[in-house]
């Protein structure tokens, strides 16, 4: 990604200039320094809110493997949002392996595949993760753990306050410690962004599906270099 780098700097750069160039000259022109040191300053305070930068993988494990995407929920959140693991398990995988590119593995269980298992075995959830990667036949188990999911604000139902916490993990069960995580990582994403929202300006289906696509950009974005904007409203 050294080349992309570059290349944003430089038109980065090459818009900075232009535009503190035509603020010198006009300065200039009118006598006045300290502006032009004020113009500078807004500029590169502009280009540091509007601009990105690259963030590599925190975890490059899964180059030349083959993985599945498990997520763990307890039963309460799992009986009053019954979709939600269905969505999630599907939109994970489904993200990564649009970056196979970049990622390198060498392939997935698709997601209705591993639901279809953990509902045919509910017993499952005191499997072994080792035995577990066995009946996918992986040599990565990435297992998210939801210990937290809502929509409402807490007291509030009427109050839009979406939440999802996890921890996500890697079994590399190809590897000396096989049922013990490699890696871990504790993400936390929320929607609305500010305080108030009611039915009367979200449903419950766009609250639920911009909190899910956030919570699914930040897990995926673990798993390859990507670029992120500066400012970040998740």
């Amino acid at each position: 990604m050294g080349w992309i780098r570059e290349h944003r700097a430089g038109k980065a750069r090459g818009a900075a200039a232009g535009l503190i160039a035509a603020g010198v000259v006009t300065l200039a022109l009118s006598g006045s320094g300290c502006q032009v040191a004020g113009l500078i300053a807004v500029a590169g305070d502009t280009m540091e809110r509007t601009g990105s930068h690259d963030v590599y993988a925190e975890y490059q494990g899964l180059r030349d493997k083959n993985f599945a995407v498990l997520i763990v929920v307890d039963r309460a959140t799992a009986s009053e949002h019954p979709r939600m693991v269905n969505r999630l398990t599907n939109s994970i995988t489904d993200m990564l392996m649009e970056q196979k590119d970049l990622i390198g593995f060498a392939g997935r269980v698709p997601g209705p595949y591993v639901l279809a298992f953990q509902y045919g075995n509910p017993s499952w959830v005191s499997w072994p993760y080792q035995r577990i990667a066995e009946e996918f036949t992986v040599e990565r188990l990435i297992v998210v753990d939801i210990f937290d999911y809502r929509l409402q604000e807490p007291g509030n139902s009427y109050v839009w306050k979406g939440k999802i916490g996890a921890r996500v993990g890697v079994i590399e069960a190809d590897g000396p410690a096989s049922d013990e995580f490699i890696y871990t990582k504790d993400i936390v994403v929320g929607f609305p962004d500010k305080d108030g929202y009611t039915p009367n300006d979200y449903s419950q289906g766009q609250v639920q599906a911009t909190l899910e696509k956030r919570f699914a950009d930040r897990v995926t974005w673990l798993f390859y270099d990507h670029e992120e904007k500066n400012m970040m409203d998740y």
